[in-house]
């Protein structure tokens, strides 16, 4: 029998031992691979230590200011206009003046007022205030226009319906007061012109009257305003508060005369030796009967010296309208 050949038995060992030596081979690369020196070290992180808590601020308490003791300081009293004629502007004691007061909704009133006014040969012309009916912008360039008639000076104060939004802009822009509140010397008179327009004196207001009359060495001293401290005729249309310290201070102040608006009549009456004269008919719906004052009219004021009088000057309108309640007005 013919024996079988060993050839592919040596190739068959060959490739046996080929396998086993690329199996150590690999064994040992996973296993150099894996040994803990040759790994890379991991990133160390960068840790950030947390800034310290910064101490709260120290706080600085308001440096209070102390309140003052005395009234404050009044406003550059101003000089009358460059109109004023030459007697007054030289401060001889004898002059005429005009008051009047509350010509909203009375154009032609009003305008009978501005030329009557300047007949009489009055020197200037004081409003009590409600100049126009709610302070709007186009109400103002609209009494400008009826304005342009008067050639002598005006001083004005004030009313609620000057500034019945609560915007005085329009009334210092328009109205040709210098401020919402001044004063000036003529001849012997010292004139001092309130803001009352919300229906009292602030504080402030008051202080600044107050330091006003008690500066002025003027013998005659007058004080304008809007809304009276009481009604001669018993209403209660008046200063919602501060009335009895107002008067207060008139008598202790030595104020001779204070004209007002407010109710639209003619009323007057004297308190602890001061003159108080409401003059409101200058064009608005009256708020009296006739035989209470209730007619339109101006004041014609004449002083002489340290004297003053004055008289009424009632003004013609056909059909004028009544508002009896005084809380229209």
């Amino acid at each position: 029998m013919k024996r079988k050949s060993n050839k592919k038995d040596w190739r068959y060992m060959v490739g046996i031992g080929m396998s086993l030596l690329m199996a150590g081979s690999m064994l040992c690369g996973t296993v150099m691979m894996l040994r803990p020196a040759d790994r890379p070290a991991p990133p160390t992180p960068e840790v950030t230590q947390p800034a310290a808590t910064p101490a709260p601020p120290e706080i600085t308490q308001p440096t209070v200011a102390p309140t003052p003791t005395g009234p404050a300081q009044p406003t550059a009293t101003p000089a009358p206009t460059s109109t004023v004629t030459a007697d007054v502007a030289a401060g001889k004691d004898s002059f005429t003046f005009a008051v009047c007061g509350d010509t909203r909704n009375g154009d032609a009133v009003y305008a009978s007022i501005l030329q009557q006014v300047m007949n009489d040969g009055a020197r200037f012309l004081i409003h009590t205030g409600d100049i126009v009916p709610t302070g709007l912008e186009f109400e103002w360039k609209s009494w400008q226009k009826i304005q342009q008639a008067l050639t002598i000076p005006f001083y004005p104060v004030p009313g609620n319906h000057d500034a019945l939004l609560g915007n005085m802009g329009p009334y210092l822009k328009y109205s040709g007061a210098p401020a919402a509140h001044y004063s000036f010397d003529i001849g012997r008179a010292h004139f001092s012109f309130v803001d009352s327009h919300s229906g009292y004196l602030t504080a402030d207001e008051t202080a600044w009257l107050d330091a006003d009359l008690a500066r002025t060495a003027q013998p005659l001293k007058i004080v304008v305003l809007h809304y009276p401290p009481f009604d001669p005729n018993g209403g209660e249309h008046v200063m919602t508060r501060g009335a009895e310290e107002f008067m207060s201070l008139m008598q202790a102040r030595g104020v001779r005369y204070v004209f007002a608006g407010h109710l639209h009549a003619y009323e007057a009456a004297e308190r602890d030796g001061v003159q108080y004269v409401i003059t409101g008919g200058g064009g608005a719906p009256l708020s009296a009967p006739e035989d209470q004052g209730g007619y339109y009219h101006y004041l014609l004021v004449h002083v002489r010296g340290e004297e003053l009088s004055y008289e009424v000057v009632r003004v013609p309108q056909p059909g004028a309208q009544i508002v009896p309640l005084r809380a229209a007005a």
